[in-house]
């Protein structure tokens, strides 16, 4: 458990640094002309809006300058007032494409060879909520304020989820990235008493792109959505269980495995003993196709046990943003896919220290 928590203590103060509020003011908007199928350094401009496929070229384009370090074709990416945020993470975020993209080079210099593959885009009016895998080998020494955390040489794999509002200039105006940094610190420097998902190299799966229709089929696929929350938050299993498919596969992304079915409502029976009112609530959903992603959040408190996550009651109160993007299909849950922070899970309830009370301690090489 130390191991452990040393790891998700670091992951918990990068992220604080990651979204430190800048000290100087976002530059102010810039004119753009050109086409922003092409724009970069911020200096194009779309001459008509953009069109879904026209976002979901730009999305690529923009992970293309990223994977490449063109800094100054990333940073056209951004609005110049764009926002970022890390739901469940601590700090304002960070406001400004000069902050983002600056933030955003530290990875770089740990991970040199770090780049992103798109699994699922879903494109709904001028809002992307992408899957990327990201991979890369931690060649570099990870700066934190705890002291640098030295090179390791393994490698990573993971996903990493992004909300993403865009404006007819192709760049985002809003950002909300989803992902476990939790994982990514296991798999730079692995506990075998505490597993996380082994590092992919490569998509699973081919590139899929959902453009959405607003027609009744993805009102209806909200629906299902709905009745899934509902049931979770009444604790009622059979409701829950009817509206996943036998086949179903859920994943977790902090879990070291997906969970078939009868996995996936066990693990979820011992959940409500854990925390009998917790309750499930949808902030925004985003249909597209045969998906729907939904950003909300979990409430509850602790007053069990869990034998699933080896949790002794705490008696602590729960509140954790997440994104959870569902494929529905003849009315029922085909696949689930869960994206959320558990080191914010770990502090709340008090099975860590919050990063403030961590001493600034040098990491020993």
């Amino acid at each position: 458990m130390k191991n452990l928590l040393v790891l998700i203590t670091i992951s918990t103060s990068l992220v604080a640094c990651k979204r430190k509020k800048p000290e100087e003011a976002p530059m102010p908007p810039q004119p753009m002309t050109g086409s922003a199928g092409s724009a970069g350094s911020g200096s194009a401009a779309a001459t008509k809006p953009l069109t879904a496929d026209d976002i979901s070229k730009r999305f690529e384009q923009c992970w293309g300058y990223f994977d490449d370090a063109k800094w100054d074709d990333f940073t056209g990416c951004y609005a110049n007032d764009a926002s970022y945020e890390m739901p469940g993470g601590p700090g304002p975020g960070l406001v400004g494409a000069k902050a983002i993209v600056e933030d955003v080079k530290m990875f770089k210099t740990t991970f040199p060879d770090l780049k992103g593959d798109t699994q699922l885009e879903l494109i709904n009016g001028h809002t992307i909520v992408a899957v990327t895998l990201v991979t890369g080998t931690m060649t570099g020494d990870m700066k934190t304020p705890m002291g640098d955390l030295p090179a390791t040489k393994n490698k990573i794999g993971l996903y990493t989820t992004q909300v993403m509002d865009v404006n007819d200039q192709g760049q985002a105006t809003h950002e909300a990235e989803y992902v476990d940094m939790a994982t990514m610190l296991g798999q730079m420097k692995p506990d075998p008493k505490h597993p996380v998902r082994p590092a992919m190299d490569k998509l699973p799966m081919a590139k899929e792109v959902v453009i959405a229709k607003d027609d009744q089929k993805e009102k209806d696929n909200v629906a299902v959505t709905q009745k899934v929350a509902e049931a979770f938050s009444k604790h009622d299993a059979k409701a829950f269980g009817d509206l996943l498919a036998d086949d179903v596969v859920w994943s977790e992304q902090f879990m070291p495995k997906d969970t078939n079915k009868k996995e996936t409502i066990a693990n979820a029976q011992d959940f409500w003993k854990a925390f009998p009112d917790v309750k499930l609530a949808a902030d925004k959903q985003i249909a597209a196709g045969d998906y729907v992603a939904t950003v909300g959040t979990l409430e509850g408190t602790n007053t069990g046990d869990s034998a699933m996550m080896h949790l002794k009651k705490t008696g602590k109160s729960v509140k954790l943003p997440f994104l959870m993007i569902q494929k529905i299909d003849g009315g029922k849950v085909k696949t689930s896919a869960l994206f959320d922070q558990s080191m914010a899970f770990a502090m709340q309830l008090g099975l860590m220290p919050p990063a403030a009370a961590t001493p600034a301690a040098p990491a020993k090489k």
